[in-house]
């Protein structure tokens, strides 16, 4: 071969390579239901002289076999400059790469944006490799992995340090099948000024509705492949900054000795962590909303008595509460050991040790913990408005978390903003960019899923680092409060930040830094619904706390009523719309039979024939505690008086009956009696009931009329008769003497005729009469 024709030969063979591989432009759609997914290895950094190794993992959801093809890879020419264009480039079709799809409104209202367009072929740099692609049938997935050499890539150290475009380019003949981006980061080792990252994770639990973690949940979230040992093996005695909800706290020292053992340890290994600590609200309670349904202050716990047994404190594991030694009781012990090795003349008799009950810890001791920074309230990402921040500092919030869509600065140019201050209030803004990545790398399911998100937060980063600046630029991001139940890398996500063009820093080092200056507050309030459902909950605590009245302690229905509302409340909620509804549903049914556990029991009407009477009343109470009631009477006429209220105390889950005094006034009729249940605070308890009373009063008067009458009479008629009959009886008695006395006088007046007068000598005295001798008859 002659030496023109070498050099013709080879000038094709350059011609070929240079070419530019021909992409489809924007208006070539891609095939529905097929995906191509591009990610380089390990967190996408790529030196002098290292292979580029590429994964593809190509996937047909659609119902048609796609034909054999090409895949094309390209490198974009240049660095970019700005992470708009690095959203630009990963992110096509305009969501602006912080998983907001255009609407960063938390009440779904979609929010205008410029959607940038779609890269022209020229855009997606020059090719660097291309590979032939098999027939891929409807549901199934391929994944490639393929070895770029260094050389074929073509970037040298004379190539500017930072992150550029790779795109990958999936095509069946002449239509594109499914495009993919991702990114690298080049690095050649020169001296740059790393950017400080600060990262902040949320420690909490799957989203509920109690305000108080069970045992049995808590022992599988602390149990060796459990969420909160997932979490905290993650980012323990790491850069992380923790964000703890204090319901786990006081939920395992809440159990006391009945705590599991796997709880227990959890809570120990949170106390020795490195970690800047500092709670979250109560429950991981969404503060914004609190703040837009009107409350001039943030809800927070006021009771656990209703969850506490003093039984489970006789011996608690010394690792649940916190220990304190008086400085006192420490120097008494102190001298009684050297008075112990001293002999005395005479020793006090030693006091038997008295033992006392075991009292149940309180709020504060339960919810206490040696934080290493308080104050911060983080509510969701967008969902706040300029009127929330007096609320939060009402309520001690002196920092407020704000995510990057939910403030705009007019000073900062490209610069990350971090502290800064809106009007009179203090903020920390988390990159929204930064912060959507490092949640999808923690979420994904696959090693490629991982890299590209991985891979995608390097970029980021570097691009913040190469922008020229003597001060190095902090960037504040933030891990997300939904978890993917399968999710294993945090840990490994975590180590990923570690790179040469990023150094860890730590929370309270951004919070002192210098504010940057204007910023404002761009409003994103929560959903017109979210908002009405919270005030609804909140009025129906203030019903519940009017009813609580009933029970000696109000605090053991207050308390409880307050946490289950503070769960339900959780920014984990935002997302599940249709959860959250029903949740909220539930707890407002249940909340409306507690508002009615407490009733007076249906009565038929009752017939009053007497002027002073007791109306029974019977009170039901559905509770688990005892309550007290007044109940109070009010008569819809003149016809009845009702003396005064009567009170009654009822068992738990029992009823009672009460006797209500009443006196009927003047006249016969109908009496509608209002009944109604009185707390001794004087809350109105359940809705009044009527009992409907017939009043007779004056037929008990007449009766006893009647029947005195009928007395009188009947003991005046036997007065009378035996009167009669003494008369007649006198009468019959006083004429027999009368006969008698004249039949005497006739003897004796003939006897005096008939004797011998003798009036010196008395008459002898008639001699006794004979026995034998019958009696003479008398005259008449």
């Amino acid at each position: 071969m002659t030496l023109q024709a070498l050099l013709a030969l080879a000038l094709l063979v350059a011609t070929v390579v240079a070419l530019p591989i021909a992409f489809p432009t924007a208006a070539q759609a891609a095939t529905e239901g097929v995906t191509l997914q591009l990610s380089p290895a390990g967190t996408g950094e790529l030196t002098p002289g290292q292979d580029l190794t590429l994964t593809l993992t190509l996937e047909n959801d659609g119902q048609t076999t796609i034909p054999a093809g090409t895949l094309d890879v390209s490198l974009a020419g240049s660095r970019f400059e700005t992470t708009a264009a690095l959203d630009a480039w990963l992110h096509p079709g305009g969501d602006g790469g912080d998983g907001s799809d255009g609407s960063d409104d938390a009440s779904g209202e979609s929010t205008p944006t410029a959607a940038p367009e779609t890269p022209a072929p020229a855009d997606l740099g020059r090719p660097i490799a291309s590979l032939t692609t098999e027939p891929l049938g409807p549901t199934e997935s391929r994944t490639r992995s393929i070895v770029i050499p260094a050389a074929q890539v073509g970037l040298s150290p004379t190539d500017s340090w930072g992150a550029r475009g790779l795109a990958a380019v999936w095509r069946s003949g002449d239509d594109e099948v499914a495009q993919g981006r991702s990114s690298l980061v080049w690095y050649s080792g020169e001296a740059i000024t790393p950017a400080r990252i600060a990262v902040a994770l949320p420690m909490i639990t799957p989203a509920g509705s109690t305000g108080l973690i069970s045992a049995q949940t808590l022992e599988t979230y602390t149990g060796l492949s459990g969420i909160l040992t997932r979490e905290l093996d993650g980012v323990a005695d790491t850069p992380v900054a923790i964000g703890v909800d204090p319901m786990i706290i006081a939920s395992i020292r809440a159990l006391g000795s009945d705590a599991p053992e796997s709880a227990v340890q959890w809570l120990e290994r949170l106390r020795n962590a490195s970690n800047e600590i500092f709670p979250l609200a109560y429950g991981d309670a969404d503060i914004a909303v609190q703040a837009q349904s009107g409350l001039p202050a943030l809800l927070a716990p006021t009771s656990f008595a209703f969850a506490l047994d003093a039984a489970r404190f006789q011996n608690p594991p010394s690792e649940l509460l916190p220990t304190q030694t008086p400085a006192a009781d420490a120097s008494s012990a102190t001298s009684t050991s050297a008075d112990a090795s001293e002999p005395t003349a005479s020793a006090e008799p030693t006091p038997e040790p008295t033992t006392e009950a075991p009292a149940a810890p309180t709020l504060e001791e339960l919810l206490d913990w040696d934080y290493t920074t308080t104050g911060i309230g983080w509510p969701g990402d967008g969902t706040v408005t300029a009127a929330d921040l007096p609320v939060f500092a009402a309520s001690g919030v002196t920092t407020t978390i704000l995510s990057s869509g939910n403030v705009q600065n007019t000073t900062a140019g490209e610069t990350p903003i971090t502290a800064t201050s809106v009007g009179e209030s203090s903020a920390i803004v988390s990159d929204d960019g930064v912060s959507h990545a490092l949640r999808d790398a923690m979420a994904s399911s696959g090693d490629a899923e991982w890299r590209s998100a991985m891979s995608e937060v390097s970029s980021r980063l570097a691009i913040i680092a190469s922008a020229d600046s003597a001060q190095p630029r902090t960037v504040f991001a933030t891990f997300d409060r939904q978890w993917a139940p399968s999710s294993f890398r945090i840990s490994e996500t975590v180590a990923g930040l570690d790179t040469p063009w990023s150094d860890p820093a730590g929370l309270e080092g951004v919070m002192a830094s210098a504010p940057a200056t204007g910023t404002t507050l761009v409003d994103h309030p929560e959903s017109d619904a979210r908002i009405a459902s919270t005030r609804a909950l909140v009025e129906r605590g203030t019903q519940l706390e009017q009813f609580a009245t009933v029970l000696t302690d109000p605090a053991l229905l207050t308390g409880r009523e307050r946490l289950e509302v503070l769960a339900i409340l959780a920014v984990s909620w935002i997302d599940d719309e249709q959860g959250w509804s029903d949740i909220v549903n539930a707890h407002q049914v249940e909340s409306y039979t507690t508002l009615h556990s407490v009733t007076i029991a249906p009565a038929t009407d009752i017939t009053m024939a007497s002027p002073d009477s007791y109306i029974p009343v019977t009170v039901v109470n559905d509770l688990d505690l005892p309550a007290t009631v007044q109940i109070r009477a009010t008569p819809s006429n003149g016809r009845l008086q009702v003396e005064s209220g009567t009170s009654v105390t009822v068992e738990a889950n029992s009823r009672a009956s009460a006797r209500l005094p009443v006196e009927a006034r003047v006249g016969n009729g109908q009496v509608s009696l209002q009944l109604q249940l009185v707390s001794p605070a004087g809350v109105e308890i359940d809705q009044p009931s009527t009992l409907n009373v017939s009043v007779h009063a004056d037929w008990e008067g007449i009766g006893a009329t009647i029947l005195a009458v009928l007395v009188i009479g009947f003991f005046g008629f036997g007065v009378l008769r035996t009167i009669s009959r003494r008369r007649k009886a006198r009468a019959a008695a006083e004429a027999g003497e009368a006969g008698e006395a004249g039949d005497t006088a006739d003897a004796a007046t003939e006897d005096a005729a008939t004797a011998p007068a003798s009036p010196a000598d008395p008459a002898p005295a008639d001699p006794a009469p004979d026995p034998t001798t019958p009696e003479r008859p008398r005259d008449g």
